[in-house]
C-alpha cells in the first residue's frame, strides 16, 4: 500500500494532520473528536527535566487506542524550527523505567516510542529509537517540509508502514507484529537499496546514450560488466569517468537545493530542466554548462563584464540561470571535454526522474543518528556498485557502523599516548561518550596537543568513508575538549582551535591539518572529494528566509577548499618513478644522504607543504593554476634531483678501475649500466620538459601526505 502524494500535500494544520492519520493510516480516531481530547500533556518535571532543557518545546501524548498497546505515541511541539537530538534523548531517558521520578505516569521501552515532531503542524519529523540504552540507542528519522515536492519516497516506503495494524485473529492485535511493522517505517536500508537499484539502471542508460560521443559502441552496455574484456574496460573508461563526474556535479547540486543555495529554489534543477524542454533547447549547452562554469565557478565570458554592458550582462546572467554562489573547489573546474561534448536531453531524463522520486538530505548519518532518506553516504554505495569488476579491483563498501568503530579505536589508540592519569579510562569516555567530565584543564590541554598534531592517512581511500567518518569523530572530540578549554585556556579557542561551536570551521581545519587519502581509481577520489565538500556545505553557518535575503547575502557563502593535494589519485604502494625511489623517509637519518642532500630534501618538502596550504584556500582560478604549477615544478625538481643522483651513482660504477682488465662479462655489465644511464637521462629530460606532472607520477608519502611513522604527538611532524 502506498499513500497518495496529494494526501500528504493536503496537510496544513493540526486538524488536517489528524484527518490524514485517520483516513490514510486507519488510526482509530473519531471523526468528531476534539484533538485536545485525544491527547494529554506532560510537564518537563514529570520526566526529570527542567523547562529550559526542552528549549521552549512542549510534550503531549496520544491516548492509547487499545488496552496493552505496545507503542507510546508522543508529540513534540517545537518552539524552534530545528529538531535537536539532545531533546529527544532527554525525553526518552525520562520515559524509561527506573528513570521516572513521578510514579503516576507510565514508562516505556525506548524501542516502543514514536515521536512526531512539528513546529507548526505543517512541517514534520517522525522519530524512533532502536536500543535499550537511551544514550546509545540509534535514532532514525524521516519527515517532510510543507508543500515539498519530494515526498513520493515517504509515501511509498515510510508512511504506509505506520498504518494501524489489522487484527490477525479472534484474539485481536499482535503486539509483537505491531512493533515490527511500525519499526519498519524507519528502515533506511529498504529505501537506499531501492535507490541504488534504480540508479544503476539510470547510470547505465546515460552511458549508453553518451557512448557514441566517445566512439564507443552502445551495444557494449547490452553485456554485463563482468563479461567485459580488459580492452573493453579501457575503451569505456572515458565514458564512465565523464558520466560519473557529471552525476557527481548534479548530485552535489541536488543536496545544495536542500539548503536553498541555488536561486533560493528547492526544486532548482527540475525547474531548469523543465524550462529547457518547454523551450525545446539543449539543457546542458544552454543552461547546465553556465550553471557549472559561469555560476558555481567563474570561468566563462558570460560573467566577464566590461563598461556599459555590465548591467545588461548581469541581468542576462541572472535571467538565464538565476542567482548562484561561487563555490570553486575543483568540482566545477572546466576541462576541455566540458566544452567539446554535446549532451542530449534524453541522457539526463532518467536521472531527473530518479531525483524527483526520492527525498534527499544533506546530513551524514552516524551510528546513533540516521535519517531515512538519500544522504551523502550513498555516494560510497554508488562507488561500490559502479566499480567495474570491483571484486578484481579490490573495491568493497564497509558498513558505516564498522567504519565508525574502527575510527574510534584508532583515535583512542592515538590519544592514549597522552601523559595524563588514568589515560585509557578518560580517553574512552571522551571518544565513545563525548564526555570530558573526568578531565581537568591540564588533561584537556594535553589531549588538545595530541589532536592538533594528529595526521590520518587512508592509502586506499575509495569513496572516502574512513576519512569522512574520522572527521566526524574528531569534530565531536574537538567540541568536547574545546568546551573544557574555553574557560581555562581561551587563547586556544581564539587563536588556534576553531570555535567548537562553529562546526564548519572545525571541519575545514581538520581536513586541512589532519586528513589525507590516496586511491588508484580517479572516480573514487572524485566521490571522496565530493563527500568532503558536501560535509562542509551542510554546516556552513548561513541560512536564508527569503529569496531577497539570499540575493543580498549569497556572496557571504565561502568558496569550497581545493582538495587536489588532500585526496590524491595514484599508486600508494610504489613511490618510485621509472625505477628511481622518490621516498626519502627513513633514509634521511642514515649516512646514505649527505648534509646537502638532506637539507635540499627537507627544504623542498617544507616549500611544497607551504604551497599546498596556499592552494587549499585559493579561489582565484588563475592564481590557483599558478600555485599548482609552482608545486608541480618543485615536485619535479625533487624527482629530477633524485634521478640525477641515481645517474651519478651509476657513472661512479663505470669509472671504477678494473684490476683484471675488461673481460667480456665486465664489458656486458658496463653496457647495461650505460643503457640504464641513457634511459634515466631520457626520463629526466622528458620530466623537465613536461608542463605538468605526468599522469603516471607516483604518490610520495613524505611530499604528498606528510605523515611520520611512529610519530610522537609531542614533537613537530617534520624533524
Amino acid at each position: 500500500m502506498s499513500i497518495p502524494v496529494e494526501a500528504a500535500h493536503s496537510i496544513h494544520d493540526q486538524n488536517s494532520f489528524f484527518a490524514f492519520l485517520r483516513n490514510q493510516l486507519n488510526w482509530p480516531l473519531q471523526d468528531n473528536i476534539d484533538v485536545k481530547d485525544a491527547m494529554f500533556g506532560w510537564e518537563p518535571e514529570s520526566i526529570g527535566l527542567k523547562p529550559e532543557d526542552l528549549r521552549g518545546s512542549s510534550i503531549t501524548q496520544l491516548r492509547p487506542f487499545v488496552e496493552g498497546q505496545p507503542w507510546g505515541i508522543f508529540f513534540l511541539h517545537l518552539k524552534q524550527e530545528k529538531l535537536y537530538v539532545t531533546e529527544l534523548r532527554r525525553i526518552l531517558r525520562g520515559l524509561q523505567p527506573m528513570k521516572r521520578k513521578l510514579k503516576d505516569y507510565p514508562t516505556w521501552n525506548p524501542q516502543h516510542v514514536l515521536f512526531v515532531c512539528t513546529p507548526d503542524w505543517k512541517n514534520y519529523t517522525f522519530a524512533h529509537f532502536e536500543g535499550e540504552d537511551s544514550q546509545r540507542a540509534k535514532l532514525s528519522t524521516f519527515g517532510w517540509e510543507y508543500e515539498s515536492p519530494f515526498v513520493r519516497t515517504l509515501c511509498e516506503f515510510n508512511i504506509p508502514a505506520l498504518g494501524y495494524p489489522v487484527d490477525k485473529d479472534m484474539f485481536g492485535l499482535d503486539p509483537s507484529a505491531w512493533t515490527t511493522q511500525w519499526s519498519a517505517a524507519f528502515d533506511v536500508k529498504k529505501v537506499t537499496d531501492k535507490f541504488y537499484e534504480e540508479y544503476d539502471k539510470v547510470f547505465r542508460e546515460m552511458k549508453r546514450i553518451l557512448a557514441p560521443k566517445f566512439r564507443v559502441s552502445p551495444k557494449l552496455y547490452d553485456k554485463k560488466y563482468e563479461d567485459w574484456s580488459h580492452k573493453e574496460e579501457k575503451t569505456e573508461e572515458p565514458v564512465h569517468l565523464f558520466a560519473q563526474n557529471l552525476v557527481n556535479r548534479l548530485m552535489f547540486l541536488k543536496f545544495l537545493e536542500k539548503r536553498r543555495w541555488l536561486d533560493f529554489n528547492p526544486n532548482y534543477l527540475q525547474n531548469l530542466y523543465a524550462r529547457a524542454l518547454a523551450e525545446k533547447k539543449n539543457f546542458y549547452g544552454e543552461y547546465l554548462f553556465y550553471v557549472f562554469f559561469a555560476g558555481l565557478n567563474r570561468q566563462v565570458p558570460l560573467v566577464v563584464l566590461h563598461g556599459e554592458k555590465i548591467a545588461y550582462q548581469a541581468q542576462m546572467f541572472q535571467d538565464k540561470i538565476g542567482v548562484l554562489p561561487f563555490l570553486n573547489g575543483g568540482l566545477f573546474e572546466k576541462e576541455p571535454i566540458d566544452e567539446q561534448i554535446e549532451i542530449p536531453n534524453e541522457a539526463l531524463r532518467g536521472l531527473f526522474d530518479l531525483f524527483g522520486r526520492y527525498n534527499f538530505t544533506v546530513n551524514e548519518d552516524t551510528p546513533l543518528d540516521v535519517e531515512v532518506a538519500v544522504n551523502p553516504e550513498m555516494l560510497g554505495k554508488v562507488f561500490e556498485e559502479s566499480v567495474i569488476a570491483r571484486k578484481e579491483k579490490g573495491a568493497y563498501y564497509t558498513p558505516r557502523n564498522i567504519v565508525s568503530f574502527m575510527c574510534r579505536e584508532a583515535l583512542k589508540n592515538h590519544l592514549n599516548q597522552c601523559r595524563i592519569e588514568n589515560v585509557e579510562g578518560k580517553i574512552e569516555k571522551l571518544v565513545d561518550e563525548h564526555s570530558a567530565e573526568s578531565m581537568d584543564a591540564g588533561d584537556a590541554l594535553e589531549v588538545y596537543k595530541a589532536l592538533h598534531n594528529i595526521k590520518v592517512l587512508d592509502p586506499a581511500v575509495g569513496s572516502g568513508a574512513f576519512p569522512v567518518n574520522m572527521m566526524l569523530e574528531l569534530v565531536q572530540v574537538y567540541k568536547t575538549i574545546g568546551e573544557k578549554l574555553e574557560h581555562d585556556h581561551p587563547y586556544l579557542i581564539q587563536n588556534k582551535l576553531a570555535n567548537p561551536k562553529d562546526v564548519y570551521k572545525l571541519k575545514k581545519q581538520i581536513i586541512q591539518n589532519s586528513l589525507y587519502g590516496v586511491d588508484i581509481e580517479e572516480f573514487a577520489i572524485n566521490i571522496a572529494r565530493l563527500r568532503f565538500w558536501l560535509s562542509l556545505a551542510v554546516d556552513f553557518p548561513i541560512d536564508f528566509s527569503t529569496r531577497e535575503e539570499f540575493i543580498k547575502r549569497v556572496d557571504q557563502i565561502e568558496p569550497l577548499p581545493n582538495l587536489l593535494y588532500k585526496l590524491r589519485c595514484g599508486d600508494s604502494l610504489l613511490a618510485n618513478y621509472h625505477g628511481v625511489s622518490l621516498e626519502p623517509h627513513g633514509r634521511l637519518a642514515t649516512g646514505e644522504f649527505n648534509l646537502a642532500r638532506k637539507a635540499r630534501i627537507k627544504n623542498s618538502i617544507a616549500d611544497l607543504s607551504k604551497g599546498r596550504g596556499e592552494f587549499f584556500d585559493q579561489s582565484d582560478s588563475d592564481k590557483k593554476k599558478a600555485v599548482q604549477r609552482t608545486i608541480d615544478a618543485g615536485t619535479k625538481q625533487l624527482a629530477i634531483g633524485e634521478i640525477q643522483i641515481e645517474i651519478d651513482s651509476l657513472r661512479g660504477l663505470l669509472s671504477q678501475p678494473d684490476m683484471f682488465g675488461a673481460t667480456k662479462k665486465k664489458k656486458a655489465e658496463h653496457d647495461e649500466i650505460q643503457e640504464e644511464i641513457d634511459r634515466l637521462e631520457k626520463v629526466k629530460e622528458e620530466l623537465s620538459a613536461s608542463e605538468a606532472l605526468p599522469a603516471d607520477f607516483p604518490v610520495i608519502w613524505d611530499h604528498d601526505c606528510p605523515v611520520e611513522r611512529n610519530h610522537d604527538y609531542r614533537k613537530p611532524l617534520l624533524t
